[in-house]
């Protein structure tokens, strides 16, 4: 027996109020045998569906039934309408999901969050690229991919999508490499192109916390840099910095002490806002920041 008819009879008879055995069996091609099974199936679960027969005889349920009296409290329907809002910036599937959702909890839809994490400046395949991704991933289908890693090396890869997540702005995908034979994460800016395969793969739940934590930072290589913000990008240091880790100066300037792996990153970072940031340290990082302006001067020669 399909739990998931279940839910979809409770559904239309939800949004009907009134039906047939012969409409329903139409409706999800299945015999009215098989119809009224499902009917007194739900009868068991002590949801209000009831037969009548006679001239207006069929299929009912209370006109005062609505889902959440029976499995959810106020506060969890709530919480299930906002969470489908959070990612409906996807838009398609969960804008007909949240009002078919609303409709059974008998609530209005509150139009209370948008989030846009296409980029300002790139007219990229975001949306697409995520839902091949998730249709993979819950359908179990291996899929190929064109990356191109932080070396600018591009190669196909052979891989077993796991888990979709995204962490300081960027979306990634934890995926097993056939090629490397071994979990790795992938971000999803830089799969220049994807295909979905016929084959499929036994999903495994894998532990996100132990490759998450270390995707950004690596402790081993940490270092620690102090760096000197002018007053003038005063809101750029609030927007990239936790607020406690930065002192404001009596001048109106900042620093700021943190750690980080990867300096290649952090010189371009420095580099991005000129002579508004200084090092304060640690040495060698100078070092390194003088050698790369000379290399720039000498393009421009």
């Amino acid at each position: 027996m399909s739990n998931s008819r279940l839910f979809e009879i409770l559904y239309y008879l939800l949004e009907h109020k009134q039906t047939t055995a012969d409409t329903l069996a139409n409706y999800f091609e299945v015999s009215k045998r098989t119809i009224y099974r499902d009917i007194q199936r739900l009868m068991m679960m002590n949801f209000p569906v009831y037969c009548k027969n006679g001239y207006d005889g069929g299929i009912y349920i209370d006109d005062d039934f609505v889902l959440d009296r029976t499995f959810f409290t106020d506060d969890e329907r709530i919480e299930i309408l906002a969470a489908l809002q959070e990612f409906d910036y996807l838009k398609g599937e969960n804008s007909q999901l949240i009002n078919k959702m609303a409709a059974i909890f008998n609530l209005n839809v509150i139009d209370w969050i948008e989030v846009d994490l296409n980029s300002w400046y790139q007219n990229n395949d975001l949306n697409k690229k995520f839902n091949d991704l998730k249709r993979a991933i819950i359908t179990n289908h291996e899929i190929i991919i064109n990356y191109i890693n932080s070396s600018g090396q591009k190669s196909n890869r052979v891989v077993w999508p796991y888990k979709l997540f995204f962490k300081s702005g960027t979306w990634y995908l934890l995926a097993y490499c056939l090629n490397k034979k071994e979990n790795r994460i992938f971000r999803l800016s830089r799969i220049l192109k994807l295909e979905i395969t016929d084959k499929t793969f036994a999903y495994k739940n894998i532990d996100l916390s132990k490759y998450k934590n270390n995707l950004i930072t690596d402790t081993k290589k940490e270092i620690e840099v102090t760096l000197q913000f002018d007053h003038q990008i005063a809101s750029v240091v609030y927007d990239e910095f936790n607020h406690s880790d930065i002192i404001e100066k009596q001048n109106g300037d900042f620093v700021v002490t943190m750690k980080v792996s990867n300096t290649y990153w952090l010189m371009s970072f420095i580099l991005s806002f000129g002579s508004k940031i200084k090092i304060l340290k640690p040495d060698f990082l100078k070092e390194q920041l003088i050698t790369e302006m000379k290399k720039m001067m000498e393009i421009y020669q």
